[in-house]
């Protein structure tokens, strides 16, 4: 398991015993160094795009080498910059996806891109926005509103009013078997969204983007990793103390 520390700008990595093997690399800008990490592993290298100085670096774990390559700044900041995507990963093959924002008429669209730019596969699949929650209203409904959020923030979400078009995805996790999981809630505003929304549905997907069915966590649980019909979450207590809870899906 490689850990990105966004905090220390360092990537962490545990053995599957749950060994802890310390930082594989640190803060910097030289080769195997990073700014702000984004991780993937497969067994034997560790790809790292790091938004902090554009560039993918891959890290041979055996020898610890490093190989730098630079990625068009103008590829990422649009991205995120624009809204038009909701989505945006380099998978260990070094392919490129992306999430677009909602098409017209309940439908979400998703398209995976090859290292030239040459579209691998695209696909819709259907889904209505889910209705807003009391927090998005700018309501105080108690455990449903996140505490943090200041009041002056309640207050413009009131005066907004009910959203038009609501979102109908927030964020696409692509596992081990390159399923791919799309994440249907909307986080609560004003919270962080690193993992995603807590108890959140999931629609899952082959690469080919044949629908497999929909799946639901269970509350105080975030989607990390799936492998199979195993399925690793995070999951924070009653007092924000973070656990990694393996779980077996039933009838999937």
């Amino acid at each position: 398991m490689a850990i990105a520390d966004w905090g220390l700008a360092e990537v962490i990595v545990v053995n599957p015993d749950g060994e802890w093997q310390g930082a594989v690399m640190t803060r910097g800008e030289g080769p195997g160094e990073v700014q702000a990490p984004l991780t993937w592993v497969d067994a034997n290298t560790l790809l790292v795009l790091d938004f902090g100085v554009y560039r993918l670096t891959t890290l041979d774990l055996a020898s610890r080498s490093a190989c730098v390559t630079a990625v068009d700044p103008a590829f990422l900041s649009p991205v995120f910059m624009s809204g038009e995507a909701t989505f945006v990963a380099v998978q260990p093959d070094q392919t490129v996806w992306l999430g677009s924002c909602p098409e017209p008429g309940g439908r979400y669209e998703l398209e995976v891109f090859d290292r030239d730019g040459t579209t691998l596969v695209r696909f819709c699949h259907p889904g209505e926005a889910f209705p807003l929650s009391p927090a998005e209203r700018g309501e105080d409904a108690g455990e449903d509103t996140d505490e943090g959020m200041p009041d002056a923030w309640r207050s413009v979400l009131r005066e907004v009013g009910e959203s038009p078009e609501p979102a109908i995805i927030s964020r696409i996790v692509v596992d081990a078997d390159r399923r791919i999981w799309v994440q249907r809630d909307r986080p609560l505003p004003g919270a962080g969204n690193t993992h995603g929304a807590s108890g959140a549905m999931y629609d899952v997907f082959l690469p080919s983007g044949r629908f497999l069915g929909s799946i639901r966590l269970p509350d105080d649980q975030r989607l990390l990793e799936a492998r199979g019909r195993r399925v690793w979450t995070l999951h924070t207590g009653s007092f924000d103390e973070p656990s990694i809870v393996a779980l077996e899906i039933e009838g999937f």
